[in-house]
């Protein structure tokens, strides 16, 4: 029988007072109906449709290239195990989704605002085609004998033709289904014939467009005309990095060294160096983009970490090597290294039993033998199952041999060794001089190879492209007494008042019989630090755990919500042993009923007497966030007006599980938010939710503002890059426009619908000697200081959009984020809207400092990975209302 629960003297409490209310009468709707406009001919449509499919990967300019693409695409088709669509599939060309009159609006002018003038310097370098006029794109059409998805055997005829081709181009590129050249051939189609396998083929070329590339500078408005001279660009630089011996991973922009790997001493790991490259047409022109990007990898293959798992684990070695396997990425080391995440173990299939599709004579051992040279030295290990999925929802399964793969980024152990982390520190965390030096070194191999620069008329400057920003005001937060000024580090240390302390009175502590002393202390630890920001914290119910399970855990828990039923919180210690036991932690107290709002704490947090203060400070503010109450408060432009209600959106997927969460704001002051999660499987349920979810969160605003919608919706669309930010955005836009027309009458609010890109390559620096935040008295540049903003220069002329950079990076080098304004009918001045975006990112109460997205993207994305990781189930809806995720 579990011990009977000790209690202790009870400590006081503060109230604070609630924020005010205003109502304000909605404007008139600016919203329009859909309408469709194009000033691109249907052939052009045609071939950048084809470009953007195709991803800008494999080109052809000589025999080797064309060979190695060759095998990448083989590898793909038959090694990796991708399935076949059927004999007769038909082309699919992208439509252009159906649009919203004022998509993608023109950037507002930026009248004078007070803020600081900061010179700049990027890691972009401008392009010039010297005496290249037109870029002449090319058709390929393969004869109906050659099926539309065969694209080895389209890349072995073309290989058969190059000479062929060369005659007719002298210099040419090839990808996808289309040719790059700068020599015009007329209008006649040329038509070659080529013979495979006693099999005969006919490969017609055909002119399809002429691009001028003086037609695309300035504020151009072809969108089409720009992403084809982009992707012949992209190709062009393909091509110098693989003239310098470099390797490329999977279809991505990234470029390895493999002659320079280097090991890191004392540990089975070893550097990549790379490069990140891409081609952009800016507002100050053409650039060419360089971030160094390095990978790391474990020198021992899958298959070398399997077999050293199932040692530790001779009992259950299946179980084990599942666990510290799948949900891992993996990095294959042949064909064109690309990257996987390992859904499962397939202990069935063996190199040896498993065939090829199409050659059900073939198994992998004899095709990796002939194809690459490949011997399998076991071919009983089995196999590693990923998926891939297309753009049209099919699913490719893809087949994985141990021994040919290598495990990506750091393993568990090495986390806590910090003198390994900081070797790796040195290669992986670059400083702007750093990142400088590297990309003039990549930038010095490109001008050496003479003849390739010269085919094309192609010169890049040596010096970075320096630009002009705008360094915002700090912030200043207020607290439960006074006004706190944030640091020009963009970090605050609260030790004060917050705005709404609350008082626990009943509470649960869970603990091991091993840490009853530790209990002892946290509680004392934890009214101490709870003083401080006038939190009153009582003493708890001591549930004490006999043994060291998640059952026996939950067990002491569930006897003593029999005496103290609906606790305020839970706390759970956990000792190392029992650290995987958070996720049963979570999901009993979520379905319990009434729900349970819980704190975890390891036990191994609270062993450093340093630290202990410190931690319980954190640990007893997150709960007064949990329990949904405000901390600080942010300081909101005046331009914005009263009754506004600010939207995040973002998603996760873990293990399989996609979940989708908006947190949008229901109070004046941007405190309080109500965030929804759901379970979706495709883009087109992602818009049908976001619908749904706005709908709610109208209807939340409403009932805590008198009745009151908001004047202005500032949406903010997390979780996307530049290569799936354009249709399926615009049918959320859709979808939110539809269902606010249904479901409220007569109610027409202003609407910003911007989208946010946080996995960038743009960076930019400031000289150190104008940064008050440089600590290194040796460097020339230095991270940018907190409420940088980037609004010229190195952004897209047809666009609204910034770059901001919210915080200062101490370590290393900061990335901004990209925030583009899909739609907007708020008239709000662009930097009104800048400085809404800066303040939010102060919002988020998990840190005290600025984060690198808005409060409601993080409170979203926190809310998606926790149900899409740990939960996996749909949440109650009084949850919504509260940050227990946190």
């Amino acid at each position: 029988m579990p011990p009977k629960a000790k209690r202790g003297k009870k400590a006081k409490a503060t109230n604070a007072p609630r924020n005010p209310v205003h109502s304000v009468q909605p404007p008139p709707n600016s919203l329009t109906q859909p309408s469709s406009s194009s000033s691109v001919t249907a052939e052009e449509s045609k071939i950048i449709a084809v470009e953007e499919v195709k991803a800008v990967n494999n080109f052809s300019v000589s025999e080797a290239k064309t060979a190695n693409d060759s095998n990448a695409s083989e590898e793909i088709r038959v090694a990796e195990e991708i399935k076949e669509v059927p004999q007769k599939s038909k082309r699919r060309i992208r439509e252009r989704p159906e649009e919203f009159e004022g998509v993608y609006p023109p950037r507002p002018s930026l009248k004078k605002d007070g803020s600081k003038i900061v010179s700049l310097t990027t890691n972009s370098y401008i392009m010039k085609l010297t005496e290249l006029k037109c870029i002449l794109v090319y058709s390929v059409k393969f004869s109906d004998n050659v099926t539309e998805d065969n694209t080895p055997l389209k890349k072995l005829l073309l290989k058969k033709l190059r000479a062929d081709v060369e005659k007719i181009f002298t210099t040419y590129l090839f990808s996808g289904n289309n040719i790059f050249a700068p020599k015009d051939i007329g209008e006649d189609p040329v038509m070659l014939q080529v013979k495979e396998q006693s099999s005969d083929y006919t490969v017609t070329i055909l002119k399809v467009s002429s691009i001028c590339v003086d037609d695309i500078m300035g504020h151009h408005k072809d969108a089409a005309k720009v992403q084809t001279v982009q992707t012949f660009l992209n190709l062009v630089v393909k091509s110098l990095l693989s003239g310098c011996n470099m390797h490329p991973v999977g279809r991505t922009n990234r470029y390895l060294l493999p002659a320079e790997v280097k090991a890191v001493e004392n540990y089975p790991l070893e550097i990549w160096p790379g490069y990140y490259t891409v081609v952009n047409l800016y507002e100050d022109g053409l650039m060419l983009e360089i971030d160094y990007a390095s990978r790391v990898l474990r020198q021992e293959s899958v298959y070398e970490f399997m077999q050293r798992v199932k040692k530790r684990n001779p009992g259950n070695w299946k179980e084990a090597v599942n666990k510290a396997i799948v949900g891992n990425s993996v990095l294959v080391r042949y064909g064109t290294m690309r990257g996987y995440t390992i859904e499962s173990i397939r202990y069935d299939l063996t190199p040896a039993n498993k065939k090829i599709e199409d050659k059900e004579d073939v198994n992998l051992v004899e095709y990796y033998k002939k194809k690459y040279l490949i011997k399998i030295k076991d071919t009983t290990q089995p196999l590693l199952f990923a998926s891939k999925t297309n753009k049209d929802q099919t699913v490719r399964e893809i087949y994985l041999v141990p021994e040919l793969c290598s495990l990506t980024g750091l393993p568990e152990e090495l986390l806590g060794d910090r003198s390994t982390l900081q070797k790796l520190a040195v290669h992986t965390k670059l400083s702007p001089d750093q990142r400088k030096y590297q990309a003039e070194i990549l930038l010095k191999k490109f001008l050496a190879l003479k003849s390739m620069m010269k085919n094309w008329n192609l010169t890049i400057t040596i010096a970075p492209h320096e630009i002009r920003g705008r360094l915002l005001k700090p912030q200043t937060l207020t607290t439960g007494k006074s006004d706190l000024p944030v640091h020009e580090s963009g970090q605050f240390l609260l030790k004060e008042q917050i705005v709404k302390p609350v008082h626990l009175k009943k509470w649960i502590l869970v603990y091991t019989s091993r840490d009853e002393e530790m209990a002892e202390r946290f509680v004392d630890l934890l009214y101490t630090a709870a003083k401080t920001f006038g939190i009153a914290v009582d003493y708890p119910i001591y549930a004490e755990s006999r043994g060291e399970s998640d059952a026996s855990l939950l067990g002491a828990l569930k006897y003593y919500l029999k005496e103290c039923a609906n606790p305020d919180v839970v706390v759970f210690l956990l000792p190392p042993v029992l650290v995987n036991a958070y996720t049963s932690i979570k999901r009993f107290a979520i379905t319990y009923k009434p729900m349970l709002l819980t704190q975890v704490v390891k036990t191994k947090s609270l062993r450093n007497p340093k630290n202990q203060m410190s931690i319980c400070a954190k640990i007893v503010l997150q709960i007064n966030a949990k329990k949904n109450a405000t901390l600080w408060t942010i300081k909101v432009p005046s331009q914005i007006p009263k009754l506004t209600m600010v939207v995040g959106i973002d998603t996760s997927k873990e293990s399989k599980y996609h979940c989708l969460a908006m947190s949008s704001s229901y109070d004046l002051c941007f405190t309080k938010y109500y965030t929804q999660a759901i379970k979706v499987t495709n883009d087109q349920r992602v818009a049908t939710s976001i619908g749904n979810q706005i709908v709610n969160a109208l209807k939340q605003f409403q009932s805590k503002n008198s009745s009151s919608l908001p004047e202005l919706i500032v949406i903010y669309r997390d979780g996307l890059t530049d290569r799936n930010r354009s249709g399926a955005q615009i049918g959320e836009l859709k979808a939110v426009y539809n269902s606010i027309q249904q479901n409220f009458d007569n109610y027409k609010p202003k609407l910003t619908f911007a989208l946010i890109n946080k996995k960038l390559h743009t960076r930019f620096y400031m000289k150190a000697s104008n940064s008050k935040t440089n600590k290194s008295k040796d460097s020339v540049l230095a991270n940018p200081q907190a409420g940088t903003i980037v609004d010229t220069g190195i952004v897209d002329p047809r666009r609204y959009e910034f770059l901001i950079m919210p915080q200062h990076v101490n370590e290393g080098t900061g990335m901004p984020s990209r925030i583009t304004v899909l739609y907007d009918s708020s008239k709000l001045p662009i930097a009104a809207f800048e400085e809404l975006t800066n303040a939010l990112c102060y919002g988020y109460y998990n840190w005290q400092g600025a984060i690198r997205t808005p409060a409601p993207c993080k409170y979203a994305f926190t809310h998606a990975r926790f149900v899409s990781k740990y939960v996996q189930c749909n949440v109650a809806e009084e949850l919504f209302s509260m940050l227990y995720f946190l």
